[in-house]
């Protein structure tokens, strides 16, 4: 029996070879010689946030003196691994993988200038980028956040940051450049395997909300930021994307408030998620623990943190959209949705759960103090303010203007 196309095809890794991905490599090195010097330092900024952004979700991880130093280090490195993920797949510019344009090079298909004056104005982008972010989690007020407490010590994010700071900064000279040295061998052989891959991979499910929304189908109004690239088109009016972010909004709403109605039902709140000699934590306990948490920050935490946020949450759809398999979509939302949720922003629909929720519990009996109906609209619509900003201007407007058709 003669075999099809189709089964010859079938058996074709889904990758190239090492000839492919060098001739793959001077190609990417051409074409980002000849990008516009304004579209490159958009992209470079974004890359400098999206390192900068794995970089502090590995912080949370490392903060952890309960985890020993193996464990710690290799969990925080799986969380870095967010940074790279958001650069290769949704698209920016890094200067350490733009390294790999000395291919180009090498084979004279650019010139010394060509390649000197990008990596210059993708160094100064990044820069940007990660001073940009640092403004952001500044306002964010993560530095006080506990990430360990014993009767001996208390541990926070900001006394992680400048142990993390002190250290690279009591490193002499040769040390610094040798491990830039391997740290970007490795950066660019990551960057080199991404050449191969013509799919995404795929990884665990975790991110169970934003993979049901993507991959079932759904309109969920923090994705629906990146409408604001068809705006900047001129392909929509203001009128018909405000009319569908705020259906949108209130179907939310709607959709959230039927849920905490059925979770009620369900007669969860009782359920021991924890018990000591001294305590026991219910889902009740936990629901109301969350809630006033959110409530007490103040309206600038709550704006910076919603930026945050949607930045990553509509990375997450932006790279999405790259993705041709179920699998392709999954794992690209998984990172930047453990990032946001773990680094404790705020997410104006994920709270239009929690904060109902939350107050129906406190009514119940359940945690510490009573909750009130006003914080928790004060909360969502700071929070949504914070999200159209993250994910309209940080992502949408970014991209548009990087990749916009002329």
């Amino acid at each position: 029996m003669e075999a099809s196309k189709e089964d010859i095809l079938a058996t074709k890794p889904d990758c190239l070879a090492g000839g492919g991905i060098e001739a793959k490599a001077e190609t990417i090195g051409i074409n980002k010689t000849n990008m516009e010097p304004a579209r490159v330092f958009m992209l470079s900024i974004m890359a400098g946030m999206q390192i900068g952004m794995g970089a502090l979700f590995m912080t949370f991880v490392k903060a952890d003196q309960s985890l020993g130093f193996a464990a710690s280090s290799v969990l925080g490195g799986f969380c870095f691994a967010l940074g790279l993920i958001c650069v290769i797949v949704a698209g920016a510019e890094l200067f350490t993988g733009n390294s790999l344009m000395i291919i180009a090079k090498a084979s004279d298909k650019i010139s010394w200038a060509a390649l000197l004056k990008n990596w210059g104005l993708v160094w100064v982008g990044n820069l940007v980028g990660s001073l940009l972010l640092v403004g952001i989690i500044t306002g964010c007020g993560l530095m006080g956040t506990q990430t360990f407490a014993s009767a001996e010590t208390v541990n926070t994010i900001g006394d992680q940051m400048v142990k993390i700071a002190s250290a690279k900064m009591s490193l002499d000279a040769g040390q610094i450049i040798f491990r830039g040295i391997m740290c970007n061998l490795l950066v660019c052989l990551a960057v080199w395997m991404g050449f191969a891959a013509s799919s995404v991979l795929g990884g665990f499910c975790f991110a169970l909300g934003l993979i049901c929304v993507i991959v079932a189908g759904a309109e969920l109004f923090t994705g629906n930021s990146l409408m604001i690239i068809a705006k900047a088109s001129d392909k929509i009016s203001w009128a018909a994307l405000l009319k569908n972010w705020g259906l949108v909004w209130v179907g939310n709403l709607v959709g959230s408030l039927l849920l905490v109605g059925i979770i009620t039902g369900c007669g969860l709140m009782g359920t021991q998620t924890f018990a000591s000699a001294e305590t026991v934590n219910t889902i009740g306990d936990q629901m109301v623990k969350i809630a006033s948490a959110k409530m007490s920050l103040d309206a600038g935490q709550i704006i910076f943190r919603g930026i945050m946020c949607n930045l990553l949450v509509c990375l997450a759809v932006w790279m999405g959209f790259a993705g041709r398999t179920v699998i392709d979509k999954i794992f690209t939302t998984i990172f930047p949705v453990m990032a946001f949720v773990a680094m404790g922003f705020e997410h104006c629909v994920a709270n239009m759960f929690f904060l109902p929720m939350g107050i129906i519990a406190s009514n119940m009996g359940f945690g510490a103090g009573a909750l009130a109906i006003g914080g928790a609209i004060y909360n969502i619509l700071l929070a949504t303010i914070g999200n159209i900003i993250g994910g309209a201007v940080f992502v949408g407007l970014i991209y548009w203007f990087s990749y916009r058709s002329k």
